[in-house]
């Protein structure tokens, strides 16, 4: 076999380990969430469903002190929903109860390993409300890494009423542990009052769940399949190649069958030694799971499937030479015109099967470049520093968590540092249709286009590049409440806005509050307008939102000009809640215990935690996300490479004694390759019409560009060969 073809032989035997590889992968993330679905499985299910928001409260308090009582264990689980493209990307767990009594019953084992246990679950339960068991958003929560499946689901375990919180309703799947038939029904029974649904109905679940991404197991599916393909034609083509080798051979006593297995060897071998691959891609795959007896027979099994293609491959291959005699072989007696509709039968379909690919990849791709963009974005930010959370200090109060003094103390120290460097406020949000309609009545006037509303402080604009007039900063000082509003609105809209926006100033000025500001005295409320032109960010976490708007109704926020509202809300906590932004070196200068001291905060020990924090969920989904697609799409145009030069040079070899008389003769190189070239332009012509047809970018660059790598590959090959061809004529003369 020669040596390109034993080459290329060997690269879509890699490139199949590969694929296998992510299959394996693929279908160990879908074990790993099916096992999830069914923990614990000792549990009896109780599902909640229509419960009045008004009685959620009392029906969760009901199940946990019932599971408390009977020193049982709940489990609730809910799905997580991805950030990136809206499916479902794990689940959420929510645990409460005596995990200590059911030990064996609270353990989750996948690939014989614990990924939850005892000591976990007991951490996990006697930790702050927030703490979560696996990353969830915040990586400052997660007190325990859990093991999981690259590009598969991943579990966040929290508390039960953590969970609730969560997810805004108690409403759920449940599953009890530790309670026999009478214990179950009387628990079924007590939640039953105080849910007000009926205790069959609790007890009787009506629907499940079962999920699994299969758009990157088909088209992994498609790839292996479009390879093995590939290699069986690279080895007959070779069994081909072969046949005056081979006559010689068995005119020196060679069998066919032996002189099969000498060329076909090094590709054996070659399949062999890529098992490691899979293996590697498997352990590379699964983070945090121990290497295991289980998970490294699951790793090589994707590696036994590729031997056996390479197998069949050879054997089909060796049934070529089987089936030659001998003087047919030495005369090296092929048909050209069957070989050559071959080859074009497989281009026409490899050039068919990358227009498909590339348009099914359009969207992803698109994805891709939205979510790179994102992340850039949020680069920006990741040193400025969130309030993470605050400890409970001598003024919390039981009800609420704070009192109106401690409030007052965030003012304060607030103020005494407002305006320095690296010391900002930022809150944003997104007022939709589906708001604007339910503000309908309850307002005088209400917008009817959904925009966006920044609290900014002065400085925070001025660092963002955004021209701000000295007298509306002057203004906003003196206690008057001033907005910004882009000129591009139309004016009904500007006044509607200014109607909406003057009621609530109005009506949250007189809020009962220990903090007291100057517009609180004052009530003045004044308003300007401004050229959108400056990017400004959203600090939004919804990948379906813009990450920056350079149109939103701004109120430039001072100490002196905030209603009781947004003052108390100086010490909001996490990512899109937060008001107070601070640098890195402003928050080691103004959170230091002597400082706080000053306003009576040191009891409180606030922690500010830089933006990355907060969204590292994020981050890692749109990590796995990117580097799923961009691997799919990278062995794709690997498989390309190579099927395009092993067809460009099978052309060659196979008219080579062609080739070399009318380059002796002075035939121009796209005269000798003439059908070659025609039939490249022909079919990538085809190929741009297509992609052009169906609107595909990707698929429209990816014959573009195939087009012009294989007129250049064709260009270097026909000389290349063509010189070669004519100097084994002269010697053979």
């Amino acid at each position: 076999m020669h040596r390109w073809l034993r080459w290329s032989s060997c690269l879509v035997i890699v490139v199949m380990a590969m694929l296998s590889g992510m299959l394996s992968l693929f279908a160990l993330g879908d074990g790993y969430m099916a096992a999830v679905r069914a923990y614990p499985l000792q549990g009896r299910a109780l599902s909640l469903s229509d419960v009045p928001q008004e009685r959620s409260s009392r029906t969760l308090n009901a199940l946990m002190s019932g599971v408390e009582e009977a020193h049982a264990v709940v489990v609730r689980s809910d799905v997580l929903v991805s950030p990136v493209d809206g499916s479902v990307e794990g689940y959420r767990l929510g645990v409460y109860g005596d995990v200590g009594a059911h030990s064996d019953e609270v353990t989750f084992r996948y690939q014989g390993v614990d990924v939850l246990d005892l000591d976990l679950l007991s951490r996990l339960l006697r930790s702050d409300a927030d703490a979560t068991l696996g990353l969830d958003r915040v990586s400052a929560d997660m007190i325990a890494s859990l093991p999981a499946a690259r590009f598969g689901g991943r579990l966040v375990v929290v508390r039960l009423d953590t969970l609730e919180r969560l997810s805004g309703t108690v409403n759920g799947d449940y599953r009890i542990i530790g309670l026999d038939d009478t214990g179950f029904r009387a628990l079924a029974q007590r939640v039953s009052e105080a849910s007000g649904i009926d205790a069959d109905r609790l007890t009787s679940p009506l629907h499940g769940s079962s999920t699994e991404d299969s758009f990157m197991r088909m088209i992994a599916l498609a790839l292996l399949a479009v390879a093995a393909v590939a290699l069986v034609l690279l080895l007959v083509l070779g069994a081909f190649q072969e046949f005056s080798r081979l006559g010689v051979y068995l005119l020196l006593g060679w069998s066919r069958l032996g002189y099969a297995v000498r060329i076909y060897r090094p590709l054996m071998v070659c399949a062999f030694v890529s098992m490691v691959v899979p293996f590697a891609v498997t352990l590379w795959g699964m983070e945090g799971f121990p290497v295991t007896v289980q998970l490294v027979v699951t790793g090589l099994m994707p590696g036994a499937m590729v031997v056996g293609i390479v197998l069949a491959a050879s054997a089909l291959g060796a049934l070529v030479l089987l089936s030659v005699r001998p003087v047919a072989a030495i005369r090296n007696r092929v048909s050209k015109k069957a070989l050559l509709a071959v080859i074009a039968v497989v281009y026409v379909l490899a050039s068919a099967g990358l227009v498909a690919g590339a348009h099914a990849l359009d969207a992803p791709m698109n994805e891709v470049s939205k979510l790179g963009q994102v992340n850039a974005r949020w680069g920006r930010y990741d040193s400025l520093r969130l309030l993470y959370k605050d400890s409970r200090g001598t003024n919390h109060t039981e009800s609420s968590g704070t009192s109106g003094d401690h409030m007052r103390e965030v003012y304060d120290w607030y103020t005494s540092i407002e305006g320095r460097d690296g010391v900002y406020i930022a809150n944003t949000r997104h007022f939709d249709a589906g708001l604007l309609a339910q503000w309908k009545g309850l307002y005088e006037q209400v917008p009817e286009q959904e925009f966006w509303y920044f609290i900014v402080s002065p400085n925070y604009l001025k660092d963002q590049g955004f021209d701000l007039d000295q007298d509306t900063v002057a203004r906003a000082k003196a206690g008057e409440r001033m907005f910004l509003i882009p000129n591009t609105m139309d004016a009904a809209e500007q006044e509607r806005i200014r109607g909406y926006l003057t009621e609530t100033s109005m009506k949250y000025k007189d809020w009962n509050s220990n903090i007291h500001t100057t517009f609180m005295d004052t009530g003045k409320i004044g308003f300007a307008t401004y050229h959108p032109s400056t990017p400004l960010f959203t600090w939004s976490d919804d990948l379906s939102q813009p990450a920056e708007t350079t149109d939103p109704v701004i109120l430039v926020a001072t100490g002196a000009d905030m209603t009781p509202f947004e003052a108390e809300s100086l010490g909001a906590t996490g990512l899109t809640n937060s008001y107070i932004k601070l640098g890195e070196t402003a928050a080691r200068q103004y959170t230091t215990p002597e400082y706080l001291a000053e306003y009576r905060l040191e009891d409180n020990n606030p922690i500010y935690r830089p933006a990355s924090d907060f969204i590292a969920g994020l981050r890692k989904s749109l990590t796995e996300f990117i580097q799923l697609f961009g691997g799919i799409a990278l062995l794709a145009a690997l498989f390309q490479l190579i099927g395009m030069a092993t067809l460009c040079r099978v052309y060659a070899v196979t008219y080579r004694e062609t080739i070399a008389v009318k380059r002796l003769l002075g035939y121009s190189l796209t005269g000798i390759f003439a059908p070659a070239f025609v039939m490249v332009a022909v079919v990538s012509a085809i190929s741009i019409l297509a992609t052009v047809l169906l609107g595909s970018t990707a698929g429209s660059i990816a014959a573009a560009a195939t087009f012009v790598f294989q007129l250049i590959l064709l260009a270097v090959q026909s000389r290349t060969l063509s010189s070669g061809q004519v100097q084994v004529m002269i010697k053979s003369e």
